[in-house]
């Protein structure tokens, strides 16, 4: 029998082939480019829902035009066209509230408002802060002060409950009242300066804010000049030059008071002071102190009614003056459309 023998052939070796480079910035560069892509249709079509003719304005930079629209509303509509749309919003802000003209135009308005005492009063009884003197362990009536203080435009009140009550009065209409349960105690509370003391109950993390004890300042400088109390005789005013020391005034501000009191604090803004005068607020006009004008000719505002008690936390701002004396808590605004219809000087 013939065997069989087997050939074992050899396979050619198949080339081996180089995989092709591939070039990460140019994958980059394709992905950015579709992005880049999708943000102009985005902005294509937000073109498209702001076509409204004060856009179509904006888009066109007739701003001599704009600034004859928008300088004829009052603060509170102008407050309301931010939120119209997002060109409003960003020509209002870079671009209306910058200009130095414009600027010089709506500070008269607000001048004239605080003038003429043309102001929205809010009145916030706050209840259910936690006291920290322990009042009724020791059988007496709390009368703590709340422990305020102002920042990103609310106020911040220390309170240590979970439960909160306001009684609210706007410019004397009929009470209303405001509670909210949080759960839990809560350190701090948050009333916003810009809805009439309203309570923040969103579930946004706030930053914690560091109350310090508010110092009572005695002593003010306003452009070159001095403004002190005078330790001698604390009803008094001490109006000095800044470079020479020179005494240039002494006077003792109106109050309308028979018997007057002693000067506590003061604060000042954009040419106004606030006087702490046996626990009320006076505001005062600094330009006419210092120009010489007759003491009740300054006079701008009385901050605190008779039935309030006392205050031991004031603010002052361009637009607004904030007190807080006891649970109580008033914001008097310059810069809104409900104007009060009850005389400051006769409460």
């Amino acid at each position: 029998m013939e065997s069989r023998q087997t050939v074992k052939t050899k396979t050619a070796a198949k080339p081996i082939l180089q995989k092709k480079s591939v070039n990460n910035n140019k994958i980059k560069d394709k992905k950015t480019n579709v992005k880049s892509a999708q943000k102009l249709d985005q902005i294509k079509i937000k073109k498209i829902t702001n076509n409204d003719l004060i856009s179509r304005i904006i888009s066109k930079n007739l701003h001599h035009i704009l600034k004859q629209i928008f300088l004829t509303l009052s603060p509170g509509e102008l407050s309301v066209c931010r939120l119209v749309s997002a060109s409003w919003r960003e020509y209002l802000t870079d671009v209306f509230w910058v200009d130095k003209g414009i600027r010089s135009v709506l500070e008269d308005k607000l001048e004239k408002n605080w003038r003429f005492e043309k102001h929205k009063r809010v009145e916030v009884q706050v209840e259910g802060a936690t006291c920290r003197e322990n009042c009724g362990l020791n059988y007496r009536p709390c009368d703590c002060p709340l422990l305020c203080q102002v920042a990103q435009n609310a106020l911040v009140i220390l309170f240590g409950s979970k439960d909160y009550k306001g009684t609210y009065i706007i410019n004397d209409c009929p009470a209303t009242e405001a509670q909210h349960d949080f759960g839990r105690p809560q350190y701090q509370v948050r009333l916003s300066l810009k809805l009439d003391l309203l309570l923040d109950t969103s579930n946004f993390l706030w930053k914690p804010v560091f109350h310090k004890k508010q110092v009572k300042k005695t002593k003010l400088l306003h452009c070159e000049t001095i403004i002190e109390i005078d330790q001698n005789e604390k009803t008094f005013l001490i109006l000095k030059n800044k470079a020479s020391k020179e005494i240039l005034r002494r006077i003792q501000p109106y109050t309308g008071w028979g018997d007057c009191k002693p000067i506590a604090a003061m604060v000042k803004s954009s040419g106004r002071l606030a006087l702490l005068i046996s626990g009320r607020v006076f505001v005062y006009s600094l330009v006419k102190l210092i120009e010489g004008c007759s003491e009740d000719e300054c006079l701008l505002l009385v901050g605190t009614r008779q039935n309030q008690p006392p205050v031991d936390f004031l603010h002052l701002e361009p637009n607004y003056l904030l007190t807080a004396g006891g649970g109580t808590v008033v914001l008097f605004s310059f810069w809104s459309d409900e104007c009060s219809p009850v005389s400051e000087f006769f409460t």
